[in-house]
């Protein structure tokens, strides 16, 4: 016969009580070591995010000045030939 959430839930709490100090330390180690790996990726994905932004900001604009080739704005932005490409398509049909 299955054990109800309720019974499961109970179980689980009660085990906690007995987890030692050794394991409770681990436990909680673990986690800190966790925020903090999450914290660091979430910044480095915010910078490349940003980076990204910024990089599409200034191709945009050397589009604008109609004097470079696509493959001169994309050395000059680091973003690759196919995006600098893409983006002046985008560009030419309004969609940016």
């Amino acid at each position: 016969m299955p054990e109800s959430p309720k019974i499961m839930e109970f179980e689980e709490e009660e085990k906690m009580r007995y987890v030692t100090t050794a394991e409770r330390i681990g436990m909680e180690k673990g986690i800190k070591k966790g925020r903090i790996e999450g914290k660091i990726e979430g910044k480095i994905e915010g910078k490349i995010e940003g980076s990204l932004k910024k990089a599409t900001k200034t191709a945009k604009n050397l589009l604008s000045f109609n004097v470079l080739t696509l493959e001169q704005i994309a050395q000059a932005t680091g973003l690759t030939s196919e995006e600098v490409r893409e983006l002046h398509q985008s560009l030419k049909c309004g969609n940016t």
